[in-house]
Formats: structure tokens, C-alpha cells, sequence
């Protein structure tokens, strides 16, 4: 039912939005169709996205060829005399040329819609590994499929799709070995390659990813060692799955531009194209970290529209902002066991992992903030599954001891991501339709 809510959801996002509008679909598409034309990878330079990991792009292509089309030449209309940006989306005036390729941009974004739908399932395994309730775990994998800032990244052309499910997928896995037990075990061990395949998928599919593989890789080595013998060879097998997947690409960064992460190459290049976005400042500036950041952040995180930028009123994001600080409050005090019951409890082996992996996507956030003009939420979506469980049963905390309101309280957040869906189809998607 969950997968059905998000599928006829997200759909309906990637047939409303159109071609081109949103979060910078067109540098995307431009790393795709130079892979298709030239079967092989752009070097830093060839585009702003150029400095992206491989990944996302690569599955694209590969559907693209599959589907048959041909290559794509990622354009939007001119502004005409007196037009706003606002008005760009009811005036896609396409040459024939034009129109069929955004057509075929609508079939690329189901690339994104199927990663989507992985977060959906991992959301709905975490919740259940870590309190082994369905009901939790239903309504945390709703509140993901539900939250549109969500619906709008899995619905369009863009890799946060995928690092956000390959996150998803290694935390998921990594509970599930956590809980395989000690002893020697043939399917515990494949637990822990899958661990570090998923942890070698996030790093080939976007940076943001890192300090969430970082957390779970920590992790992993700690219960390791407590395991012994058993548990360093599983740790052993996780990283060398990590290495054999994602390994080839540092190696290649490292013998082209001199760095595994190619930064100096992509800084240099991003600075002459766009000047005022890598801007590093200090740890604290006053002005990025406690001005800049926050505004950005409330205003992006539950929705914006993308490359339009249309938001929800201040109020709406300020209200939903503060719920959340106070439902994830009432989450860490059930992983800390400091509130909550025998009826809802967060599992021994979950706490850690799930207040780390949140923990490594702000990280993530504010080591972009740090360097660049940027700031948006779902940079911090590598850690929505997370997120998700924390605020779910957090909720329930202020519920009373009534049992029934608990149960009822575990649904507030999907409930109010309805109400956010009701506002941005009204306001935005239905009136800005196109192709």
C-alpha cells in the first residue's frame, strides 16, 4: 500500500513538473547524453555536474539506450519580453525537436522514481529492524513517500535519487547483520558484503554520502572487534566489497587530477563558471552558519520547487520545523530509554546506528555550507530513513499514556505531509502543470 501511495504520487510529480524545472535537470541530463554520445565519461569541465561521481548517470544511460533514444539536447525556451521566471512553466513553446525531447526527459526521470522506491522499502526495514512494530514501520516508510521534497528529487532527473537510496539500503543491511548474532553464519556473511556493496554504491553515486559511510563503516568496526574473530572477517569482507565497487573511481581521480575526491580540479572549474557558488568560510562564520544556513534550510527541506525555487509559506515551513525539533527530541529520548514503554521501544542494536546516521547527514549539510552558497535540505536526505523512525516514535511521546492516542500519534507526520501535498498541488503543481 505504502509503494502504491508513493509510486501514484511521484508519477504524478515527474508527468506535472516540467521539462527542465527542476533542481539543475539540465546539467544532469548534459553528464547523461555526454556518456551516451561519447561512451565514456566527462572529464571535469565538460559541465557543471562533470564534478559528480559516475553512478547515477551510468544507469541512466543505460536506460536510455534500452528505451532506444537518441541522444538528448538538454535546451530550454529563451525568456520572452517581459516574462518572469514564474512564467517559464506555462510558456514551453517547443519546436517538434524540442517537444520530443522532453518527452524523452519524462522517461529518463523513471530512473529516479525506481530509486525512490527502493528508500521506500529500505524506510519500511529499518523501521522494522529497529522496533520490530509494522505500525511504525508502515508509517515511517509513508511519511518518506509522502514528504514532497522527497516525491520532487525521486521524480525528476537528478542523483540525490540514489545516493539518498543507497544510504537507505547499507543502514537497513547493516542492522539487519547487527542482529544476525556472533556466531559463524554463511548468511551474516553476505549481510556484510551487501553492507559494504551498498556503502561502494553511495560513494559512486554522490559525496554527500560519505560522512554517512564513514558512521556506518565506525560502526561496523566496533561490533567487529566486540565479535572477534567472526566479526573482523565480516568487517573485512564489507570493506573489500566497498573497495572493489567504488575503488576504480578514486584510483582514476588520483592519476587525473592528483586528489581522490578531484576537489582542487572541481573547485577550480566551478569557480570559473560560477564564481560566487564555492565560497569557503570558517567553521562558525557568523553569517553562513546562523543567517544563511537556517533560512536556506527551513525553506528547502520539506519543499521547494526546484530550479523556480516556489516555496511554502514561512509559516507553514517554521511550524513543521519546530514540530519536528520537538517529535525528534521525543525519538532520542526512546533510543536513550529515558521515556517510551515495553510497546515502543527502539532495539539495543539500532540506537547507535540511527542517531549516527542522522548525526552524518547534517554533517554532510554543514561541510557543504562550509564551502559553498549552498544549503538545501536534501543534501541531508542521506539520512531520511532515520529521520524518519526518530520523529515517527518520537510523536508517540506526546501522546499521553493512552495506548490508543500512542498508536494514532505514530501517524501525525504522514498526516501533515498530506496537508503539505494538499498545499503544493493547489498552489504550485496543478497550476503550473506542462510538459
Amino acid at each position: 500500500m505504502v509503494a502504491a501511495i508513493y509510486l501514484s504520487v511521484t508519477l504524478s510529480y515527474s508527468l506535472l513538473t516540467p521539462a527542465w524545472e527542476a533542481n539543475d535537470e539540465v546539467d544532469h541530463i548534459g553528464y547523461v547524453e555526454y556518456i551516451v554520445e561519447h561512451g565514456s565519461l566527462p572529464p571535469i569541465g565538460t559541465g557543471i555536474e562533470s564534478v559528480q561521481p559516475p553512478l547515477y548517470y551510468l544507469v541512466v544511460a543505460a536506460w536510455q539506450r534500452v528505451l532506444g533514444i537518441p541522444v538528448i539536447t538538454p535546451e530550454t525556451n529563451p525568456l520572452l519580453p517581459g516574462q518572469d521566471l514564474m512564467g517559464t512553466q506555462t510558456n514551453h513553446d517547443y519546436t517538434p525537436k524540442q517537444r520530443v525531447d522532453a518527452v524523452h526527459l519524462h522517461e529518463l526521470r523513471l530512473v529516479s522514481v525506481g530509486f525512490g522506491l527502493v528508500t521506500i522499502v529500505a524506510a519500511y526495514g529499518v523501521a522494522m529492524l529497529s522496533t520490530r512494530r509494522r505500525d511504525v514501520a508502515a508509517a515511517s516508510a509513508l511519511f518518506v513517500a509522502v514528504l514532497p521534497k522527497f516525491n520532487v528529487v525521486s521524480a525528476t532527473v537528478q542523483n540525490d535519487s540514489l545516493v539518498i537510496a543507497c544510504c537507505a539500503v547499507a543502514l537497513w543491511l547493516l542492522l539487519a547483520w547487527q542482529q544476525r548474532g556472533a556466531a559463524p553464519d554463511r548468511g551474516r556473511r553476505w549481510l556484510a558484503a551487501g553492507v559494504g556493496v551498498a556503502c561502494g554504491l553511495a560513494a559512486l553515486a554522490k559525496y554527500t554520502s560519505l560522512p554517512v559511510l564513514a558512521v556506518l563503516g565506525l560502526l561496523m568496526v566496533v561490533e567487529g572487534i566486540r565479535r572477534r574473530r567472526q566479526g573482523v572477517l565480516d568487517v573485512g569482507v564489507a570493506a573489500g566489497t566497498a573497495v572493489a565497487v567504488a575503488g576504480w573511481w578514486f584510483v582514476r581521480n588520483i592519476e587525473l587530477y592528483g586528489q581522490p575526491l578531484a576537489q582542487r580540479a572541481a573547485n577550480e572549474y566551478v569557480t570559473q563558471v560560477m564564481a560566487n557558488l564555492v565560497v569557503p568560510v570558517r567553521w562558525l562564520d557568523h553569517d553562513r552558519f546562523f543567517h544563511f544556513l537556517p533560512k536556506v534550510f527551513v525553506g528547502s527541506v520539506w519543499y521547494d520547487g526546484g530550479w523556480n525555487q516556489w516555496q511554502l509559506p514561512l509559516k507553514v515551513n517554521l511550524v513543521l520545523t519546530g514540530l519536528a525539533a520537538l517529535a525528534l527530541v521525543g525519538g532520542l529520548r526512546v533510543v536513550l530509554r529515558r521515556r517510551g514503554d515495553r510497546h515502543l521501544r527502539v532495539e539495543p542494536s539500532a540506537g547507535a546506528p540511527l542517531v549516527a546516521v542522522l548525526a552524518a547527514a547534517v554533517a554532510a549539510l554543514l561541510i557543504i555550507v562550509r564551502s559553498t552558497t549552498q544549503a538545501e535540505g536534501r543534501y541531508a536526505y542521506v539520512g531520511v530513513t532515520a529521520f524518519a523512525v526518530l520523529i515517527v516514535i518520537g510523536s508517540a511521546q506526546y501522546a499521553g499514556m493512552s495506548q490508543l492516542l500512542r498508536r494514532a500519534a505514530l501517524w501525525v507526520w504522514p498526516v501533515l505531509m498530506v496537508g503539505v501535498q494538499v498545499l503544493v498541488w493547489r498552489d504550485f503543481l496543478l497550476p503550473y502543470r506542462g510538459l
